[in-house]
C-alpha cells in the first residue's frame, strides 16, 4: 500500500524538490562596470534561468544617468541574452543564430538592470565574453554633392537599426529635394531618421556591394545611419555618396534607336533603386508601341509611365515593352536592375504584326525579319487567320528551328480550351464554327524561316464487332490523334453493343507506348483511359469508339512513325470454377481468362462452408500472383508460394487467383492451388527481446513465426497477462517492482492450435528516485 501510495505521490515530491533546487540555484549575480568585459561559462551545473529554465549567469550594472547602452555577447554556441530591470521583469531579449551579433542596443534610464546569459538550447554550454559599453556614435555634418571616404572601426558605436558599427551623418534641407544616398562597401545598409531619430526607410541592400536610398524628403533636419550587414562584425572601410537625385532625361522619336549609358553619375531610378535613365516620347495618335533594349548587362528593366508618372508597364530581364497606348507623351525609366554600369540602346518603334489569313489544307513558308512584329518574350512574331464554317477536326502543323505556335480567338484572345498544347508544334484538335488565329513566333529573337500547314484531321472510321481481333498498321494518310503528346497517328474503330456488359480492350503493338482511347460513339468525348494499352470496362447498352494510336511522352517515339498492332474487342467472361478441398488443382493463365478491373488475367474458384471454418489457400506459381477473398488480399513474386489464411462463416464463397504482372498486360503463366478446411497450429515466434524502459515497465519485442498466426498470448512468471492478436508485434508490461527479476513467454495460436512457448527474462532497472522512500514513509507515518 505505501508502495503503490508513493508512486502516486512522487510527481508532487519532485516538483516540490525541484522548485527547493532551483530557489537555492539562484545565486548573487556579477557586478560589471560600464565599459568593461568580461568572460563567462556554462555547464550543466550553472544556475538556471527563470526566462529560459536553461543554464544561465547573470550579471548586474548601476547607471548613474540616462545613457545609450550596448550590450554585446560572443560565443561559439547559441546563446541569449535578456536585459531585466531591478525587479527582474524583462525589458529586453535577443536571441539571434550568428554567434556573434547577439547584441542589445538602447537607451536606458538611471537605475539598476540586470543581464541574464542563457543559451537558446538545453545540454547546450561553453564559454562566451560579454561586453557592457557606452554605445557613442561619431556624428558628422554633411552637405549636398558630398563623396566621402571613411571606415568603421572596432571602437565604432553600435546603430541600433542594424546591431553593427555605424557612424552618423547628419544633414539640413531648406526645401523640398530628392536626395540620392549611396553607401559602397563590402555588405553595406542604410538607414534615414528623422530629426527625433524616428525611422524613416531603410535601404534596399539585396544587390551586394551598394546601398541605395532614394526620396523625396521636405525641408528639414534627418541623420543618416551608416552601417553594414557583416555578420562577424569585421571592421571595413566604406565610401558614402550624397547627392541631389539628378536623373537624365533624353527625348526620343518614334522608329528610332538611341544610345545610353549607365555609370556612377547617373541617376537613381525610385522605382528599381538602381542606375537609370528617362526617355520621353510623343505619339499623335493611338498605336501599337514596342519598346526593346539591347545591352550586354544582365538584369535589366523598364518602367512605362504616363505624363502623370503613372506606372504602365514593367518588364525585365531584357524583355521588351509591347503595349497599345493612345495619343499623348510618355516616359520610358530605363534602369539596370543589378547596379551593373554599362552601355544600353534603346529602340522604339510601332509594332506591325503581319496578318496573313491561311487557307485550310494548304501550307506555307514564311520567313521571321527585321520588319517583323515583337512578341511579349521579345521574339519574332507573324500572325495567321482563318475561319471555319461549320466544326471540323484541325491539325496545326509548324516546322523549323526555334519556333512555336499558340491559338487565339478573332479577339484575340488565347483560347484555354488549347492551352495544354501551346508550345507544342503540332495540334490535333476539334474546333467550332468560328474564326481563329495563328501566332507563329520564336524561342529568341533570330531572322529565320519557317513553314505552317492548316489541314483537316480526317480519322478513318471501321467497324469492330464483339469478340473479335483486328491486325492493323499506321500509315502515313493515317488521321492524327487529338489525345496523345505529339499526335501519332490513329485509327478509329466503332462498335455497339445491345445490353450492359462487362469488355476487355487489348492492345498489342510494334511500337512503344500503344495506347487505346475508349469514347462516347455520340459526343467523341474520352470516357475512359487508363494509360496502358488494355482497358476494362463495364459498359450500358450504346455506339462507342476505339482510338488506337502511340505516345510520344518524353520524345521516346516519332511523331511519324508508322507500325502495326493487333486489336482485341472481348467480352469479360469470368467463369466460376468449383474448387475441392485438399486436392491440388493445376491452372493456368491464358489470353481466354477473365480480366480484373486492374487489367489482369484471372481465374475464379467457388466453395461452400456448411459451419464455420478455418481455411488456407496455396498458390504456387512461377509467376508474380496474387489472391483475393473478398477485402483480403495476398500478392507474392515468383520466388515465393503465397498464403491467405482467414476464419470464415458457413456459406458460400468466390475468391480470384491472378497473375500480378503490372506493366505486362499479356503475362500468361501456369500454378497449383490447393485450399484446405483446417490449418496446422502456428509456428512459435522469433528473436524475442526486451527493452527495459524505467524500474516499473519493460517492453518485449518479437517476430511472427508463420503467416496463418491470428494472435499471442502472453505470460509473466507463468501467469497469462495479455492476449493480442497477429497484428502486434511488441507488449508492454507495466506495474513492475524495480530491481527484480522476472520470467516472460509469448505462445502464437491460430484455428488450428496454439505453438511451443518462447521464454525469456529480465531484471527491472533501479529506482533513480529510492532516496525519497525514507521521506514518503515519514510523511505517510
Amino acid at each position: 500500500m505505501q508502495t503503490l501510495l508513493f508512486k502516486l505521490l512522487r510527481p508532487l515530491f519532485l516538483s516540490f524538490f525541484f522548485l527547493i533546487y532551483l530557489h537555492a540555484s539562484v545565486a548573487s549575480p556579477i557586478a560589471i562596470d560600464l565599459n568593461s568585459t568580461t568572460t563567462g561559462v556554462l555547464t550543466d551545473e550553472s544556475e538556471i534561468s527563470p526566462n529560459s529554465h536553461n543554464a544561465s549567469e547573470y550579471y548586474t550594472f548601476t547607471l548613474t544617468e540616462d545613457k545609450n547602452i550596448s550590450i554585446s555577447l560572443e560565443s561559439d554556441i547559441y546563446y541569449k541574452i535578456y536585459l531585466l530591470d531591478n525587479n527582474g521583469t524583462i525589458i529586453k531579449e535577443v536571441s539571434k543564430y550568428d554567434y556573434k551579433n547577439n547584441k542589445i542596443v538602447m537607451t536606458l534610464a538611471q537605475g539598476s538592470y540586470k543581464i541574464d546569459i542563457t543559451t537558446v538550447f538545453n545540454d547546450a554550454y561553453g564559454s562566451f565574453t560579454l561586453s557592457l559599453k557606452e554605445n557613442i556614435i561619431e556624428t558628422y555634418n554633411i552637405t549636398l554633392e558630398t563623396i566621402l571616404d571613411a571606415e568603421w572601426t572596432n571602437k565604432s558605436g553600435i546603430s541600433s537599426n542594424s546591431k553593427r558599427y555605424t557612424c552618423y551623418y547628419t544633414f539640413t534641407l531648406n526645401e523640398t529635394t530628392d536626395i540620392l544616398i549611396d553607401l559602397d562597401s563590402s555588405s553595406p545598409s542604410l538607414y534615414l531618421l528623422d530629426s527625433s531619430g524616428n525611422l524613416i526607410i531603410s535601404s534596399d541592400t539585396r544587390y551586394g556591394m551598394h546601398a541605395k536610398i532614394v526620396k523625396t524628403l521636405k525641408a528639414g533636419t534627418y541623420t543618416i545611419d551608416v552601417t553594414s550587414n557583416n555578420n562577424n562584425d569585421e571592421i571595413d572601410i566604406y565610401t558614402l555618396r550624397f547627392k541631389i537625385n539628378t536623373i537624365s532625361t533624353t527625348e526620343i522619336d518614334l522608329n528610332s534607336t538611341t544610345e545610353g549609358t549607365w555609370n556612377l553619375a547617373s541617376g537613381i531610378s525610385p522605382l528599381s533603386k538602381q542606375y537609370t535613365n528617362y526617355y520621353t516620347f510623343t505619339i499623335d495618335e493611338d498605336i501599337d508601341i514596342a519598346i526593346e533594349i539591347d545591352t550586354p548587362v544582365r538584369n535589366t528593366r523598364m518602367y512605362l509611365m504616363d505624363s502623370n508618372n503613372t506606372l504602365l508597364y514593367e518588364s525585365n530581364n531584357g524583355n521588351p515593352i509591347l503595349k497599345h497606348l493612345p495619343a499623348g507623351t510618355y516616359m520610358i525609366d530605363v534602369t539596370s536592375y543589378m547596379r551593373h554600369t554599362g552601355d544600353f540602346s534603346i529602340f522604339l518603334h510601332e509594332n506591325i504584326i503581319s496578318h496573313a489569313p491561311i487557307n485550310l489544307n494548304t501550307s506555307v513558308q514564311e520567313e521571321w525579319t527585321n520588319t517583323s512584329g515583337i512578341s511579349k518574350s521579345g521574339a519574332y512574331l507573324n500572325y495567321y487567320t482563318f475561319t471555319l464554317d461549320e466544326s471540323k477536326d484541325i491539325i496545326i502543323e509548324l516546322s523549323g528551328s526555334n519556333s512555336y505556335f499558340y491559338l487565339l480567338d478573332e479577339y484575340g484572345i488565347e483560347i484555354a480550351k488549347h492551352s495544354n498544347y501551346i508550345f507544342r508544334n503540332t495540334l490535333a484538335a476539334n474546333f467550332d464554327a468560328g474564326t481563329y488565329v495563328i501566332a507563329v513566333t520564336q524561342n529568341y529573337k533570330r531572322e529565320d524561316i519557317y513553314q505552317l500547314s492548316l489541314h483537316e484531321n480526317i480519322i478513318k472510321n471501321e467497324i469492330i464487332t464483339l469478340n473479335s481481333t483486328i491486325e492493323g498498321k499506321w500509315i502515313e494518310s493515317d488521321g492524327i490523334s487529338p489525345y496523345t503528346y505529339e499526335h501519332g497517328y490513329v485509327k478509329r474503330y466503332t462498335f455497339t453493343l445491345e445490353k450492359k456488359i462487362d469488355i476487355v480492350i487489348d492492345l498489342n503493338s510494334t511500337i512503344d507506348h500503344s495506347r487505346v482511347f475508349l469514347l462516347d460513339g455520340d459526343t467523341q468525348e474520352v470516357i475512359f483511359n487508363n494509360g496502358y494499352s488494355r482497358i476494362v470496362r463495364t459498359l450500358d447498352a450504346g455506339t462507342y469508339m476505339l482510338d488506337v494510336t502511340y505516345s510520344n511522352y518524353y520524345n521516346s517515339v516519332d511523331k511519324n512513325t508508322t507500325g502495326s498492332f493487333i486489336l482485341n474487342l472481348k467480352e469479360n467472361i469470368i467463369q466460376k470454377i468449383p474448387i475441392v478441398f485438399g486436392v491440388p488443382t493445376v491452372g493456368e493463365w491464358t489470353t481466354h481468362s477473365g480480366v480484373s478491373n486492374e487489367g489482369q488475367y484471372i481465374n475464379q474458384y467457388t466453395f461452400s462452408l456448411s459451419e464455420k471454418t478455418a481455411v488456407l489457400i496455396t498458390l504456387k506459381s512461377e509467376n508474380s500472383k496474387f489472391i483475393k477473398l473478398g477485402w483480403a488480399n495476398t500478392y507474392g513474386d515468383n520466388f515465393s508460394n503465397i498464403y491467405l489464411v482467414k476464419e470464415l462463416d458457413k456459406g458460400t464463397y468466390t475468391f480470384d487467383v491472378g497473375i500480378s504482372e503490372w506493366n505486362k498486360p499479356y503475362q500468361t503463366g501456369n500454378y497449383e492451388l490447393l485450399i484446405e478446411a483446417t490449418v496446422k497450429p502456428a509456428l512459435p515466434i522469433k528473436n524475442l527481446n526486451t527493452e527495459l524502459i524505467n524500474a516499473y515497465n519493460s517492453v518485449i519485442k518479437w517476430e511472427k513465426g508463420s503467416s496463418d498466426t491470428v494472435g499471442y498470448k502472453i505470460y509473466l512468471n507463468n501467469k497469462l497477462v495479455a492476449d493480442v492478436n497477429a497484428s502486434k508485434n511488441t507488449y508492454t508490461l507495466n506495474g513492475l517492482e524495480p530491481n527484480s527479476k522476472y520470467s516472460y513467454s509469448v505462445v502464437a495460436y491460430n484455428s488450428a492450435g496454439e505453438s511451443e512457448a518462447v521464454a525469456g527474462s529480465f531484471k527491472t532497472k533501479k529506482d533513480d528516485y529510492a532516496w525519497l522512500i525514507p521521506i514518503q514513509q515519514n510523511i505517510l507515518n
